[in-house]
This record gives C-alpha cells, structure tokens and sequence, in this order.
C-alpha cells in the first residue's frame, strides 16, 4: 500500500466526513450504534483495530490477501499511527479502516457502519456494469430521461479507470464486474464517493458524461436524501410476474406454454432457507429479517415462535412442484431461470431446483468443486449449534483449516470415485437434499427427482453473487446455457460471511471463513464467468435499451431468426 497516497485519500475521506455533523462525546463501551460524527479516543479506537485484526487473523482463510504477515501489520502499524492523540469520529475511523479490508480482495469481507442519523442522501441516478462499462438504467428527473441507456464517461471529471484505481485501495474486489458494481453503489455510499472524489463538503449535485450514441451528456444530477421527482426507467416489452414475499415467481413468456419463465430476486427469504439457518443455530437470520418477510407473506401481525414464522413464510420448493407440474403437463421445452437480481442467501435453494430438473444422481456426479473452511472462536460465535467440544470430535482446534474436501476432490480426479466414495457421495447429497422438513417431504415421495427435463437458460448479470452464482454456476456445469451480464463475484473466492461488531465504534462487517473453487480446474473462468451469449452495448441499443434486454437475447437462442 502506498503510504503516501493511501493518506491522502484517508485525509480527504475524513474532511468530508466531519462536514456532516459536530463531534459528540464519548460514549461508553459495548455500544451497539454510533452516528457517524461520534468522537471516541485514541485508545477506544487502537483497542477496536486490534479486535479486528484478532478476528481476520483467527478466522479468515488467507488474512493476508497474498501479502506477507509483516506487510499486513506493516498496514496495521499505519493505522495505529492515523489514529491522533484527539482520536477520531466514527466515520474517519471507518475510512482507515477500509484499505485494510480492500486488501484481502475478497467481496464477503466488509465493515460498515450502522448509522443513527436521518442523514440518507444519494446521487439520484442507478448506473449497473454492461460490456465493460458502466451504463445509466434509472434515472429521478424528467430532463434525464435522454441519459438512460447510455454510458458513464466521467464522474466529477474522473474517467472510470482512475475511479477504479482509487476505488480498489477501500473497497475488495474480485474482477472488473465486481469493480465496476463497486463504483455503481458509490451513487449510494457518499462517505466512500466523497473519499473517491476527494470533496472537503459534500456538494448539492454530482457532475458526470454520458455517452449516448455519438453525443456526450452533461448533468449535474441532484444529491439529496428525497428523491427529486419520481423514477423513470427504461421501458420493457416483456412483463415480468411480481415476485412473492420470497422474491420468487413463475410464468409462461408464450401464448402456447412452451417457454416457462422462473424468476428467483434473492435466496435469502424462502423458507427452506429458514428452515436451515434454525437448525444450524445461524440465530442471526432469524430475527427482524425473518419477522419482515413473514409479515410481508401475511400482510400482518405474526406468531411469536420462531417455528410458526418460518412456516407463513413461501416455500421454494413447492413453487418448484406448481412449475414443474405446469411445465410437464403443457410439455414445455424450455425454462428460463432469472438470477439477474439475486445477489444470494442459502445456496440450498439451487441443490433443489438441480433435483427437479434432473434427479439426485447427476448432484452425485456434478463437478462442484471444492471449499476450505476454517474455524475460530468466531465461527462459533456465529454458530451456536456449534462447540470446541464438537469441533474436537471432528478432530480439530480453532484456528485449524478443514482441506478434506480439497484433497478429496484431488484424489477424485486422479483416480475416478470409488465405490465407496460413490456410496459415500449419494449418503452426503441425500443428507443435504433432506435436511429442511418441507424438501424432505417432496423428496421422500419419490416423484419429483427429474421431474421435467427441459433445455435451461440461465440469465445473469453483475448482481448475481454468493448463492445465486452458485446456482448459475451448478446449472450451467448440468448443462444450461448462461445468458447476460458476467456476474461481479468470482467463481475462485472466499465466500460464506461471519458477522461481528466492534466494541467501541460499533461498526460492524462480515468477515469469510471459506474459500471456494467453484472451478479448480479453470483459474480464467474461476476468475470471471462469462456467459455464452454475452450482453453488448449493441444488443441494448438494438433492443431500444429495453431493461429486460437479457431475457430477449434468451428468446433468440431458443426461437432464432
């Protein structure tokens, strides 16, 4: 990390982070929530730095990002120094803190802050990755419209491959898609923006240039907490079905039923998902998030024990049974599966729909890889089902790495599996496939392993991460063909987040304590997963920059000109 640079932008972050506010004084320890002008001392923060530093040494897989353990405590050292004999508010803190995380170049690990301020201003304009670049697909005020569909050239007078640059050093990424979705939620995170930018105050708008066609735009685009007219996107052709309390929905694209449509927003809120985090003690999950989708599937008031709120709340693979029994009677010959959206949750939900599409013995037999967990005092903490004691059955000691899987999956490709390896591979997809109550029953019947067997089109794009690229990737290994945008997550990472809070700043993150090789064998496609049939900047102009573009591409690969 270059000293001097990384405080020039640490300085700038924190100038423009005093402007929203007057100090406070100190509060006590143990806090839950700070605002972000909130003034802690010198030792209240070093002792904060340390506690991070003790959990990404003790709990994540590779703390270092590939560097040596004195370059990490180099960076450390530097932190330790930034911080003056008059301390420092909360969010300068969490601005020194950043470019130590960015290090680790790894999306599941992150801190934030947990704001008690009606501070909530944006830059009025949604910019998503395409083709490399970064394009405008919403846009709040009626003199923008001509800006959509067209793409950023400048912010503020920076071109994006210098955004990109200052951006790597407070905020990890895994590929240009990553990088890119980084630089597009800046609209929405003005302490980062302000330390990209440089601002010493946080200015009224926000000036950039959009390339639409051979013309360049101009706009200074408002930074406001309410928004300054109403949304306006692009239109569609296509009407999408609305998505259930689960994010989840299925329909037909065609007149004559052939084309079945199965749109999946996120894999955090259905119940099987539920289901798992109870019994695994991931109490975390089941608390306001669980009470806010059970009261969205009900539209009202909901029962106080955890058990009767996972059951209001819309089951995935029921859904799955509605779909496939709609498809297998109308003999539908394709299905489109939308991920577009889904950023993750329980990857669960993509092992059920692999069993309906094709049956339990292909989950035997797919290549999924491999992962490499790690254990802490940390784990623990976010597993309650769990214990030393339990891990020491297991034969290990926290701060031990658990390689089976990886050796496993070496000895695999060397040799072929076993018979005993098969056997032992059918108990463990059994076991998985029947670890929540509501797919047990679906699959204790019998019936609907490989159900409906259709050609599968998957749609991506740079939001699809963690458990919904996990379904894309499984998918497209089982033989689906991958439409969109590449997603922002790589397929070679680490994934799978513990959360944990700071005592004294209460800024609060996750931090992985797994790495994955979705693909051991292809580090490029490790690195970014490309779709067959890509997204352009032409495909969206030929389409009038119809936001369902994607699903377009998908309907000519199936029905061709």
């Amino acid at each position: 990390m270059n000293t001097r640079r990384w405080l020039v932008y640490v300085l700038a972050a924190a100038a423009f982070a005093l402007s929203a506010g007057c100090h406070r004084s100190v509060r006590p320890t143990q806090v839950e929530t700070l605002a972000p002008d909130e003034r802690l001392t010198q030792e209240q923060l070093r002792a904060d730095v340390r506690q991070l530093v003790g959990y990404l040494e003790s709990a994540h897989p590779d703390p270092y990002g590939g560097r040596s353990k004195v370059a990490f405590h180099r960076d450390v050292h530097q932190i330790h120094d930034a911080i003056g004999p008059e301390g420092m508010t909360v969010a300068e803190f969490l601005v020194i803190l950043q470019p130590l995380i960015a290090s680790l170049h790894d999306l599941h690990t992150f801190i934030w802050m947990q704001r008690d301020t009606t501070d909530n201003a944006r830059v009025w304009i949604d910019l998503q990755p395409v083709d490399g670049a970064l394009i405008v697909t919403r846009v709040y005020r009626e003199e923008d419209r001509e800006l959509l569909g067209g793409v950023i050239e400048t912010i503020d007078g920076v071109g994006q491959q210098e955004l990109l640059e200052r951006l790597g050093r407070i905020r990890g990424a895994e590929n240009l898609y990553s990088e890119l979705s980084n630089l597009a939620d800046s609209t929405k995170k003005l302490l980062r923006l302000g330390c990209l930018l440089a601002w010493e105050d946080r200015p009224d708008t926000l000036a950039v240039e959009v390339r639409r066609g051979d013309r360049l735009l101009s706009r200074d685009i408002p930074i406001a907490e309410i928004t300054p007219d109403t949304q306006i996107d692009p239109e569609s052709a296509i009407e999408l079905p609305a998505a259930n309390a689960a994010g989840m929905a299925w329909g037909f694209l065609d007149g004559e039923d052939d084309v079945a449509y199965l749109r999946i927003d996120t894999m955090g809120k259905y119940r099987e998902a539920f289901e798992s985090w109870h019994a695994s003690g991931t109490d975390r999950k089941l608390g306001k998030h669980l009470t806010m989708v059970a009261e969205t599937a009900t539209d009202g008031p909901v029962p106080e024990r955890i058990e009767e709120r996972i059951a209001l709340v819309p089951s995935g693979a029921e859904m799955f049974v509605e779909l496939f029994t709609a498809m297998k009677a109308s003999g539908s010959s394709h299905l489109i599966v939308d991920l577009r959206l889904n950023n993750g949750g329980h990857s669960f939900l993509g092992d059920v729909l692999a069993y309906f599409l094709h049956d339990e013995e292909a989950l035997v037999h797919v290549d999924s890889g491999y992962h490499i967990r790690r254990f802490s005092q940390l784990f623990l903490d976010n597993r309650t089902s769990l214990s030393v004691e339990s891990l020491r059955e297991e034969g290990f000691e926290l701060g031990d790495y658990d390689f089976a899987f990886e050796r496993g999956w070496q000895r695999q490709q060397a040799q072929g599996l076993t018979e005993e390896e098969l056997v032992e591979r059918r108990e463990s997809v059994r076991q998985n496939l029947t670890s929540t109550p509501t797919f047990e029953r679906i699959v204790g019947s019998g019936e609907w392993g490989g159900y409906w067997q259709p050609t599968v089109i998957v749609l991506t794009s740079a939001r699809t991460g963690s458990a919904g690229y996990y379904a894309a990737a499984l998918l497209h290994k089982l033989g689906a063909t991958l439409v969109g945008v590449p997603p922002a997550q790589a397929g070679n990472c680490f994934i799978d987040f513990l959360g944990f809070r700071l005592d004294h700043s209460g800024l609060r993150g996750g931090l992985s304590y797994k790495q994955w090789f979705t693909f051991p064998a292809d580090p490029e496609k490790g690195e970014l997963l490309r779709p067959d049939v890509e997204l352009t900047l032409a495909d969206l102009e030929r389409m009038d920059f119809d936001p369902n573009t994607s699903l377009q591409l998908a309907l000519e690969v199936i029905q061709p000109e």
